[in-house]
């Protein structure tokens, strides 16, 4: 049977599952009407059923006729197939009977679903062995259904192979078949993966042979298979590759010209290991160690790229070809760059992109996959990935010799025994085949040092005496101080250069920072004595070396910087860019709200001039602890900052440095809010490299109510008026709300301030404003609305400022209700008997807040004052509800004579007006008009007549 009509005998059976299956699990109202059309609100009745079922059943038996009358011999995958359609059809006559009897009952009846019906005429026990026959039916047929397939694409695969190459009719067959099974499906994507599941976990499943790369080699009249293939390709680089995957490599410091030239020497001495007849034999390891900072990964990066390595090799190579590929671990980068699975993906990246052709090789099964169901799901797990790996070795050692450069294994993230297993994997690689050779380099740890102290291996502060020597020498002879003194003194001067380098004990980190520093001496002038006495006073360890560089300058500024790169490592597992960490070390972080956009032309301008001066910041403050790396871009305003070395971190991250570090910020300093900060910075100016951060709503708004605060508190000479600042951050904020820049949405209603009792979310700047008790600038807004129009805007302010007034923000607290803004309300027209706003939320259950207005809730406030009773009963407070009558005596007498005569007074009137207790006399809407036209001239709040 061809593969398209195979589907269409699946696809009766898919179609049958999924319509049962929904009916025995859905919620259907299932009635059984005496009319044909039966009643207007069902969803389906028995009659649609019966009808369905006996259609399927039909497809079913017509689809199972033609199988066999189609005479042609079958596979396993089909006889299966075949069988399950047959079962299938039997069900159905089964609920088609079980259906006849429901529609035969004398009683009309309205089942919730057609479950409820089916109980009624068949047992439980019966029903439920029903599900279970079809979900082992699902199972059955996903497996036969991808399996038959297969059977059919490697039968073309293999007969066209023969011929030499894989014409472009296979990938169109297979491609004709998937969107045949898929329509047949109704793109169910479920069933998809669950077919594709299935043949994955089967372990009776055969896979096609290797696809015969010369099969797929793309020409120009196959477009065909040429644009599958591409897409293909990219889906597998788009899976492998991965952010910074080469920028350790381009952070790595190129060598002080004539530094480690000894590599390459073939000298027979004992002293010197012989690099070269390494490269050049049959020798497959060799181990690169050392001191920390003693130049491990800069010698790694010289072998790396210096065109000698490539020609010693050749020898080894005889007549074969030579494929190199290198990967450098980084503990101070990202998860990948510290871990197995980014060193797989860095050299399998890099093969292909050398060698694509064996993309269909490595990731057979992949491509099969991909082939029948387009499906670009991740690669799969660690273990995919390393048999992967051995693979493409085995793969490119067949024609090939192979090279790896593999540096800092000691800055793989991993404890002992996942060390233990790297190491075991590289040993794995090198008994594949005695095509492959392997450099690799890391510290004299023990498991290191166990593993490779048999193999050939040089450690590097033994041999860079001269090496240090030559580059002291050269930066000494640079500078003009120097050589000013040399000409008087050339002994000492020689000897100044004897003692840094003797000092130095191999480590060439330690040299460049006592240089460093020896050369300002030599820049103020120092006499060759002085600069002794300083080199005698540098410690000789790195640690001590780097605490002192940190006292020497602003220790707390040096300490602010190092705490937002390492949050910046630890939240986000990556460094800061120049950019983001300027706006990071900002102290005033309102200023993201006074942040000018730059025109899309003078952007680049803009953030060059920003990381020149953040340069200029870092190396005043760290001394060359922090340093911006360009990499490969060589552009300032994508410079990442770093630490120098690893070993800068390992020393910050010693508890009690940390400790001495974060105790120097003295005034409030969190990493954490500063790094969210700079993402809201760089997205509201377009910084390409702008991050989000898990904290970057509830910073926003911390950031928002801040500068409220702070423009209202304020009142400079020569500043704006403050409603006109005020209004220009309203603006700014909706900007970034609105604009989606921060990667988010902030809706107001998110804003931290809304309690849980609150009926109101916060909805609005000025709703936030009252929430704040903005006084003056809530007053201003309020007298701007326009009569009658906005009185019930007025009258939902007049909620917020009286009854839902409490903030318990952790920056922001308000435990009274602001007797400001409740007068502006109720002398603007709002009444004091109006009844609660009530949200969605509680409108659909019982509230209190329901029944009760304002003025109740007022009354019966435990944070209640006498001045808030007064101010409601002078504007008409309804003086009869009965929380006043339950207030005590003591209550009453704190508020003074003047509340308990406001009181009486109230309900007196109440009487000689004859109005209904609690409410108000009608009001001439004239008169308030008037009213509301001679508030807005006069004072607010001047007395009140």
């Amino acid at each position: 049977m061809d593969p398209v009509s195979a589907c269409g005998v699946a696809a009766s059976v898919v179609q049958f599952i999924n319509f049962t299956e929904t009916l025995l699990r859905g919620t259907y109202e299932i009635y059984k009407s005496a009319t044909p059309t039966g009643d207007t609100k069902i969803n389906c009745d028995l009659m649609n059923v019966t009808t369905s079922l006996k259609t399927l059943n039909d497809e079913l038996l017509s689809s199972l006729s033609q199988r066999i009358s189609a005479g042609k011999s079958l596979s396993a995958h089909e006889i299966r197939i075949g069988r399950v359609c047959k079962e299938c059809s039997e069900i159905a006559d089964q609920l088609i009977s079980k259906l006849k009897e429901l529609r035969a009952q004398k009683r009309h009846n309205l089942w919730e679903s057609f479950r409820k019906a089916l109980q009624t005429v068949w047992n439980k026990r019966a029903i439920e062995v029903l599900e279970l026959r079809l979900h082992s039916f699902r199972i059955y047929i996903s497996f036969s259904i991808g399996a038959s397939l297969f059977d059919q694409i490697d039968s073309l695969r293999t007969v066209q192979s023969n011929h030499g190459h894989l014409i472009s009719s296979t990938l169109q067959v297979a491609q004709e078949v998937r969107h045949s099974l898929l329509a047949h499906m109704e793109q169910n994507t479920k069933w998809q993966q669950q077919v594709i599941n299935a043949i994955l976990s089967s372990k009776a499943s055969r896979l096609p042979a290797s696809w015969d790369h010369n099969a797929l080699i793309l020409s120009p009249e196959n477009q065909f298979s040429n644009e599958f293939m591409k897409r293909f390709r990219t889906y597998i680089f788009r899976e492998l590759k991965f952010d910074d995957i080469y920028r350790r490599a381009q952070g790595i410091s190129r060598p002080h010209p004539e530094s480690f030239e000894w590599i390459y020497s073939s000298c027979s001495e004992d002293s010197t290991p012989n690099f070269v007849r390494f490269l050049e034999g049959d020798q497959n390891l060799f181990w690169i160690t050392g001191k920390p900072a003693s130049g491990k990964s800069t010698l790694m990066k010289l072998i790396s790229d210096d065109h000698r390595t490539i020609s010693h090799l050749k020898i080894w190579c005889s007549n074969e070809d030579l494929f190199v590929s290198r990967f450098y671990f980084w503990c101070s980068g990202t998860e990948l760059q510290m871990s197995l699975e980014g060193l797989l993906r860095t050299l399998l990246y890099e093969a292909f992109e050398y060698l694509p052709h064996l993309i269909p090789i490595i990731f057979r099964d992949r491509m099969t996959h991909f082939i029948l169901f387009g499906d670009e799901r991740p690669l799969g797990d660690m273990a995919g990935l390393l048999e992967a790996f051995k693979l493409l070795v085995l793969e490119i050692t067949k024609s090939k010799k192979m090279f790896l450069l593999i540096d800092g294994l000691d800055e793989f993230k991993g404890d002992h025994l996942e060390q233990l297993m790297l190491v075991k994997f590289l040993d794995s690689l090198l008994s594949l085949t005695p095509n492959i050779k392997m450099c690799v380099s890391s510290r004299e740890w023990n498991v290191f040092a166990d593993a490779f102290n048999a193999r050939p291996s040089l450690r590097l502060e033994d041999l860079t005496y001269q090496d240090i020597q030559h580059y002291v020498s050269s930066r000494f002879s640079n500078n003009l101080g120097f050589v000013a003194l040399q000409r008087g003194n050339p002994n000492y001067a020689s000897s100044l250069i004897d003692n840094v380098s003797t000092k130095a004990s191999g480590v060439f980190l330690w040299v460049v920072l006592v240089v460093r520093s020896l050369l300002q001496g030599l820049t103020d002038g120092d006499r060759l004595s002085d600069l002794q006495n300083r080199l005698a006073s540098l410690p000789a360890d790195l640690e001590t070396l780097f605490l002192n560089i940190l006292k020497s300058v602003d220790f707390g500024r040096a300490s602010q910087l190092i705490q937002i790169v390492e949050k910046a490592l630890e939240l986000e597992d990556e460094g800061l860019t120049s950019i983001q960490l300027s706006f990071a070390d900002e102290d005033e972080p309102e200023f993201i709200f006074h942040l000018p956009k730059p025109r899309d032309e003078a952007k680049q301008a803009k953030f060059s001039a920003i990381a020149e001066v953040m340069r200029r910041r870092i190396n005043a403050c760290s001394k060359g602890l922090l340093e911006m790396q360009t990499g490969y871009t060589r552009n300032p305003a994508e410079a990442q900052v770093e630490y120098l070395h690893r070993t800068v971190r390992d020393f910050v991250r010693r508890p009690e440095i940390w400790a001495n570090l974060c105790e120097a910020t003295t005034h409030p300093f969190n990493p954490t809010v500063r790094l969210a900060i700079s993402a809201i910075a760089c997205s509201k100016i377009g910084y390409k490299n702008a991050k989000t951060s898990d904290r970057i709503g509830e910073v926003f708004w911390d950031l928002l109510m801040a500068s409220m605060i702070n423009i209202y508190r304020s009142r400079s000479p020569g500043m704006l008026p403050q409603s006109d600042l005020l209004d220009k951050l309203e603006k700014e904020a909706a900007e970034i709300m609105s604009s989606g820049v921060l990667g988010i949405l902030i809706p107001y209603k998110r804003c931290p301030l809304t309690m849980a009792s609150d009926e109101l979310a916060v909805s609005s700047f000025l709703h936030l404003a009252v929430k704040l008790q903005l006084d003056t600038y809530v007053t201003q807004k309020a007298i701007s609305f326009h009569y009658p129009d906005e009185i019930a805007r007025l009258s939902y302010l007049f909620q917020i400022a009286a009854a839902e007034y409490r903030v318990t923000h952790s920056k922001f607290g308000y435990e009274h209700p602001s007797l400001r803004l409740i007068e502006t309300f109720l002398k603007l027209g709002v009444s004091p008997n109006q009844r609660f706003h009530i949200s969605r939320k509680t409108r659909n259950r019982t509230s209190v807040r329901q029944t009760k207005t304002i003025w109740q809730f007022v009354v019966s406030d435990s944070a209640r004052r006498p001045e808030v009773l007064k101010l409601f009963l002078r504007y008409g407070a309804d003086p009869f509800v009965p929380e006043l009558d339950s207030l005590e005596f003591d209550e009453l007498r704190k508020g003074g004579d003047d509340l308990r005569e406001l009181l009486q007074a109230a309900r007196q009137k109440v009487i000689e007006n004859q109005g209904p207790r609690g409410e108000e006399p009608k009001k001439d809407a004239s008169k308030t008009q008037s009213k509301w036209s001679r508030i807005r001239g006069e004072k607010l709040f001047g007395r009140r007549t």
